[in-house]
C-alpha cells in the first residue's frame, strides 16, 4: 500500500512510489559498479604487469637485434664492404621500434640499448 494515496502500489501512480523505485534502481547499478571496480584491483595489477613485461621484453629483443646489426654495419665500414653495409643497414632500419612511455623507462626491466653510428 502506498503511504500517500492508500492504493495498491504499482510504482508509477504517485511521486513517492516513483521516487522510491528510481532510487532503488539507481542504487542497484551503483552497487554493481562498485563491485566490479573495487574487487578486481589485484587481478588488474597482475594483468597490467604481465603486459608491461611483454612490451619491455619485446623492446629489449628489438634493441639487442639492433646492436647486432650495428656491429655488422661498423665491421662493414671498417672493411669498406658496401654490399654488407647496405644489407645490414636495411635490416637495421626494418627492426620494429616500440614507443615506450616515459614512466615505463623508469622500470627496472627497461633496456636502454643503442650505440652511436657514423654513416
Amino acid at each position: 500500500m502506498c503511504p500517500i494515496c492508500n492504493e495498491k502500489c504499482t510504482g508509477s501512480h504517485c511521486w513517492l512510489c516513483s521516487t522510491i523505485n528510481y532510487t532503488i534502481y539507481s542504487m542497484k547499478w551503483a552497487l554493481l559498479l562498485l563491485f566490479f571496480v573495487g574487487c578486481n584491483n589485484a587481478e588488474y595489477q597482475d594483468f597490467h604487469d604481465e603486459q608491461v613485461a611483454k612490451i619491455l621484453a619485446e623492446d629489449r629483443d628489438n634493441k639487442e637485434l639492433e646492436l647486432i646489426y650495428l656491429e655488422e654495419i661498423m665491421t662493414a665500414q671498417e672493411n669498406n664492404d658496401t654490399e654488407a653495409f647496405d644489407f645490414y643497414m636495411k635490416e637495421y632500419m626494418n627492426v620494429p621500434r616500440i614507443k615506450i612511455p616515459e614512466y615505463l623507462k623508469k622500470d627496472k626491466r627497461y633496456f636502454i640499448g643503442g650505440r652511436s653510428l657514423k654513416y
